[in-house]
């Protein structure tokens, strides 16, 4: 068996815009008044010869089932992914 780990890390800013709705259930109708700094969504994929995972983190208090569907259906587009092996 072969001993290697691959790793990959990537971000992208996620805050909203002063404006914009910033919230799905705290307050699905309120617009952001700005924050103090920026939002963001981080992932990092572990793979080595048994197995891989991706793990994201989203700045954010809650997101509904509904929307962690549609980040990995998002996902699945891009990477041979099972659903088991994304963690949001």
């Amino acid at each position: 068996m072969e001993h290697r780990l691959i790793i990959g890390y990537g971000e992208v800013e996620i805050t909203p815009l002063v404006g914009e709705f910033g919230s799905f259930r705290l307050a699905p109708n309120k617009r952001s008044l700005g924050v103090y700094g920026p939002l963001y969504a981080k992932a990092l994929y572990l793979k080595n010869a048994v197995g891989e995972q991706l793990l994201v983190s989203v700045d954010c208090v809650a997101l509904p089932a509904w929307f962690i569907a549609r980040i990995k259906g998002a996902i699945r587009k891009v990477v041979e992914l099972d659903d088991f092996r994304v963690l949001v």
